[in-house]
């Protein structure tokens, strides 16, 4: 009788990765990029469609489950103050728990607030310079949506960059010309925001990757 080879039934990715700002806004929804890793690192991407379902927070996910290959972005939606834990399971299952990252740190911890800052940088080439935008936004305690947090008004703002995907490097973002430091309290500009609670800037970054 001849030998055959089956493929193993319901063999699954390494682990189920998700990546997150680690802040939200109670007036929009965050992002969640969604990764079904093929390694440890998920420097490679596993190759088949996945079906993953989100348990926590429950009923806050939109697609909630999301079925892709290799990765794919979801819509986290909380409405009340609050830092929420994250959690997903994959079909076929994964070979390991879901791992969370946020900025090159590793937790599943996702604070959003009433308040703060939206940054907008497009996708670009390494190395061009590119015209981003950061809006200033607060809940409406009527709407629930975000309006301006302040306008016309030239604000001195910190910011910094760090590291997501690689989860380290050595080259500097610039902003309006001038580096960026790399972590927490930043680099203070003086940002201009107009009418809408929005102010722009010129972002040059050298190298590639996920920030």
């Amino acid at each position: 009788e001849m030998n055959r080879a089956f493929p193993c039934s319901g063999f699954g990715p390494n682990h189920i990765r998700l990546t997150h700002l680690g802040q939200g806004l109670t007036c929009a929804p965050a992002e969640v990029t969604v990764e079904a890793c093929a390694n440890d690192d998920c420097s490679a991407l596993f190759s088949d469609p996945v079906e993953v379902a989100f348990s926590s927070p429950a009923n806050n996910w939109v697609p909630n489950p999301v079925t892709f290959t290799g990765q794919t972005d979801v819509q986290l939606n909380v409405t009340q103050p609050n830092t929420v834990t994250l959690g997903a399971g994959a079909s076929p299952s994964a070979q390991n728990p879901t791992r969370c990252f946020s900025g090159g740190m590793e937790t599943c911890e996702l604070t959003f607030l009433d308040s703060g800052f939206v940054v907008d940088v497009p996708d670009h080439v390494s190395g061009s310079l590119v015209s981003a935008s950061i809006a200033a936004v607060r809940k409406d305690d009527e709407s629930e949506r975000c309006v301006p947090g302040f306008s016309d008004e030239t604000k001195e703002v910190s910011l910094w960059s760090q590291y997501s995907n690689p989860s380290s490097g050595t080259l500097l973002v610039s902003v309006d010309g001038t580096a960026l430091s790399t972590s927490p309290p930043g680099s203070t500009r003086g940002l201009e925001f107009d009418s809408v609670g929005v102010a722009d800037f010129e972002l040059r970054y050298p190298d590639v990757g996920r920030l």
